[in-house]
């Protein structure tokens, strides 16, 4: 039984010599002290166990088995030495370990005042995520803000851009009436400036008789129509180009030509010869010798008037009064033209004509031309037959009226 105790408690003292201080985080005291008391307790037992058997021996009678209990109690005896040497390596190994235990308890107080740091630390870290958080969340807060705003102006942006794109199609349909619009207008007013045109021209057909000028004008007329553009002016195109045709193919009177002529002929007549003989020696004598005799001659002569008369008696001044009477006659005429007076303009004519006869040596070469215009202009023509004109301008009113 001793045996068995001493290798309980051997084995015990291995065990807690041999073990090894915790070298977990947790605080190591409290497993320090239950070691300590648990080998002073092992002592302790060994010591009261060995006084306790000591004193069974000496309280049992002699007997039998003293002698062998004796033996027992020696042997025990001698093994209480090895147990005391065990006790006091205990002892020395409980001071180690509580050694070990304080600088274990030391190394507890440092982790500890780390780990209090690193608490502090994790508090502040704590805060500051809190903080961050709270940041976080105002973020957070902030960007749903930003996307409901982002969200509303995309809705009005869409909104706008719907808006927009109806302006659009609308400003591209008021384009579109307005395109159509300056188009009427334009052919408006194209066809108005045609209607203009052909008014002139039948003016200038009808009324001065100018059927060259009246053409051209309505020439213009067509190529107004024509740059209008619009098929329903076709009719009107058709019956423009045969009053076209009309005007090219008649022979109209040319008013300014003859005017023109009765013009020269007014200028004209202050050269043309008359009937008076002695006019005609006096420039035969001024064209005759240079000498001073004749010259002193003409000199007196001018000093000296003498009135020439021809055979019927007429004089100088009666033959000058013939020949005003003539430009005014010319005159006449052309007023008579101008307002396209046939009776008249041919009674001036041949009045003109009696007076190149009576007062004029009809056989010089410009009064015969002058008296063959003369004639001519008596037995004119000044009310030709026009071609029917204006069915075209009625066309293109009946237009004007129905736009």
């Amino acid at each position: 039984m001793s045996s068995n105790e001493d290798k309980t408690v051997e084995s015990g003292g291995q065990s807690e010599s041999e073990r090894e201080p915790p070298s977990s985080p947790e605080p190591p005291r409290r497993g320090g002290r239950v070691l300590g008391t648990l080998a002073l307790l092992l002592a302790l037992a060994a010591l009261g166990l060995s006084g306790w058997l000591a004193y069974q021996a000496y309280l049992e009678p002699v007997d039998g088995q003293a002698s062998s209990d004796r033996s027992w109690l020696e042997e025990q005896l001698q093994v209480l030495p090895a147990l005391e040497q065990k006790v006091d390596s205990l002892a020395e190994q409980l001071v180690t370990l509580e050694r070990r235990q304080q600088s274990q308890d030391d190394r507890a107080d440092r982790i500890e005042d780390r780990l209090d740091s690193r608490v502090d630390q994790l508090g502040s870290l704590e805060q500051g995520l809190g903080r961050v958080d709270e940041r976080t969340e105002g973020l957070v807060r902030r960007v749903d803000g930003l996307e409901q705003q982002l969200a509303d102006r995309k809705g009005e942006t869409a909104d706008l851009s719907r808006r927009l794109e109806d302006a659009v199609q609308q400003l591209d349909a008021r384009g579109d009436l307005q395109r159509e619009v300056d188009r009427d207008l334009r052919q408006q007013m194209l066809m108005l400036e045609a209607a203009g045109l052909l008014r002139i021209g039948q003016d200038l057909a009808e009324v001065r008789g100018n059927s060259r000028e009246a053409q051209r004008a309505f020439e213009r007329a067509r190529e107004r129509l024509s740059a209008a553009e619009n098929a329903r002016l076709d009719p009107v195109m058709r019956t423009l180009a045969r009053e076209i045709e009309a005007l090219a193919a008649h022979d109209p009177l040319n008013l300014d030509a003859e005017l023109a002529r009765l013009e020269r002929l007014g200028r004209a007549s202050e050269n043309w010869p008359l009937q008076l003989p002695e006019a005609e020696s006096a420039a035969e004598t001024a064209n005759e010798g240079d000498g001073w005799r004749d010259r002193l001659g003409r000199t007196f002569g001018a000093l000296v008037r003498v009135e020439s008369r021809d055979s019927l008696g007429r004089d100088e001044e009666q033959f000058e009064a013939a020949r005003e009477q003539l430009r005014l006659r010319l005159v006449a005429a052309e007023l008579a033209l101008l307002r396209r007076d046939a009776a008249t303009l041919a009674v001036q004519a041949e009045a003109a004509a009696g007076l190149l006869e009576e007062w004029f040596v009809v056989d010089a070469e410009p009064v015969a031309a002058a008296r063959e215009q003369l004639q001519r202009l008596a037995g004119l023509d000044l009310s030709p037959d026009l071609p029917a004109l204006g069915a075209a301008l009625e066309q293109l009113q009946a237009r004007l009226d129905e736009s």
